[in-house]
């Protein structure tokens, strides 16, 4: 019984970890399109595929 709650607890913070890398992720790419459009005027269309080409490619997300 103490094992299998203990897998549960493992599981659940593997997909808690997951959860949260995407909300980063997500954060960044509209923080990093923000910037873009604001300073050089960079549409959303470019950005979206400028980042999930990124992710394609398995390069990192820059970060401000």
């Amino acid at each position: 019984m103490m094992e299998q709650a203990k897998l549960q607890a493992i599981a659940r913070a593997k997909q808690q970890a997951e959860v949260e890398e995407k909300l980063r992720f997500i954060r960044e790419f509209f923080q990093e399109a923000q910037g873009l459009d604001n300073t050089q005027n960079v549409n959303r269309s470019f950005t979206f595929s400028y980042f999930e080409l990124m992710q394609m490619l398995g390069l990192d997300v820059p970060v401000e």
